[in-house]
């Protein structure tokens, strides 16, 4: 099996980052700050005889869960699931390779966190059909249009609801991502692959609308008009064949829009694209950040004050206000500063961090045989362990590496989210 790659990634580049609400920036900061992550196992895995239920939570036979399945899913949604193990359920026989996830009825999550693995499994010899999520008629033409492009049928797909299914072998890929906390290159990769035939679109300014739903400029017709005016595509995704969409993204030199599923596709742009993330004061996503910082596209997010009640799920799922100044800004040709190389930082967090150090005066981490940086980086800086003699961490109860803290501000990099 492959390993994913280590990689860097900035903090981002934030416009009225004073918008953004304590517990927000609780949850963001330590990922937008972590700057280095390690190279991570990708793993394949055949089951036998088992039952998919709860948007891809997998359970044997007996009722016992595959934990590797489980994503976002809640402790009463595995308890529902295994409950329903005692209810008749469907069967298929065959081979599957597992394509389904909490989120995969929305275009992004299956374009980033589902259609890698199932591409990844198929280039690894596995000769299955496709199970994913039902969906509405627009995402399914559109997990079509992309199965197609590396040759997967509308007969290899197996599209399944709700109710818990018996599937007689189930392919699994874990390790390409977690929502919001980690994203394999090797998902960006892939998805080149899968777009290669598509020829790049015009090479143009996109602004990307969002026309309806949670997460709306509450202006944004006449922003979208403010756009157009001046020389921007005006773009709804969601009314693109695949193809398109991939080619309009491919193409753009400076992308605009707000966080939402059709700014998925930011994951076909090229390095070196602008982009203008919009997105809600209190959104606690890093979804972007990943898909953009592993694209290197040069980003500015702006953080929009909340209009009104919430009419999603979450507290962000709001309307935006996006001030005159910022979009002056974004419409604005100039182009945007360039930011040092990521790995230039990376390779002085490893230069200033001492493994033989860090195992020595931490043998638990020895004893478990952990990668002592991928340890410091996710939990060990917040329990005060120090990651060399030279660097002390101090208290534990900070929001950001003071290590990572430290680089960032030896190279010029402005802390986001303070």
């Amino acid at each position: 099996m492959p390993v994913s790659p280590g990689f860097a990634i900035l903090p981002p580049v934030i416009a009225d980052a004073g918008l953004i609400p304590p517990a927000t920036r609780a949850v963001l900061a330590p990922i937008w700050h972590r700057l280095w992550f390690p190279p991570q196992p990708v793993t394949l895995r055949v089951l036998e005889d088992v039952v998919v239920a709860q948007e891809g939570l997998v359970l044997h036979a007996d009722g016992r869960v595959v934990a590797e399945t489980v994503h976002e899913h809640t402790p009463a949604q595995v308890a529902q699931a295994q409950a329903a193990l005692f209810r008749p359920v469907g069967s298929i026989d065959g081979t599957l390779i597992l394509g389904r996830k909490p989120g995969t009825w929305n275009y992004g999550h299956f374009l980033v966190e589902m259609l890698p693995r199932i591409l990844l499994a198929r280039r690894l010899g596995t000769a299955g059909r496709v199970l994913v999520q039902s969906a509405p008629a627009a995402l399914r033409k559109a997990m079509l249009d992309a199965f197609a492009l590396v040759g997967i049928s509308p007969d290899d797909v197996v599209e399944a609801g709700p109710a818990p299914v018996r599937v007689q072998r189930l392919v699994l890929v874990e390790g390409l991502s977690e929502h919001g906390v980690y994203l394999s290159p090797l998902t960006g990769a892939l998805l080149d692959m899968l777009g290669a035939s598509v020829a790049p679109g015009p090479d143009d300014n996109l602004f990307v609308t969002r026309p309806a739903g949670p997460r709306r400029l509450a202006d944004e017709d006449a922003v979208a008009a403010a756009a157009g005016g001046a020389g921007f595509r005006v773009i709804d995704p969601g009314t693109m064949p695949f193809a398109a969409q991939v080619a309009a993204f491919k193409g753009a030199r400076r992308i605009v829009g707000v966080m939402g599923a059709g700014l998925a596709n930011i994951a076909f742009a090229r390095p070196g694209t602008e982009l203008f993330l919009l997105a809600p004061a209190a959104m606690q996503d890093s979804f972007y950040w990943f898909l953009a910082g592993q694209r290197g596209l040069v980003t500015t997010e702006i953080r929009c004050a909340q209009v009104g009640e919430p009419s999603g799920q979450h507290p962000w799922d709001t309307a935006l206000q996006l001030p005159t100044r910022h979009l002056e800004r974004l419409l604005d040709p100039a182009p945007l500063p360039v930011r040092p190389d990521p790995m230039v930082l990376a390779q002085d967090l490893h230069a200033r961090f001492d493994a033989a150090f860090y195992l020595r005066h931490n043998p638990d981490v020895a004893a478990a045989r952990l990668d002592p940086l991928a340890h410091f980086l996710a939990i060990g800086w917040r329990e005060g362990r120090d990651p060399s003699a030279e660097f002390q961490i101090g208290g534990a109860d900070q929001d950001i590496n003071p290590l990572v803290r430290a680089i960032l501000r030896d190279h010029g990099v402005a802390e986001a989210a303070r």
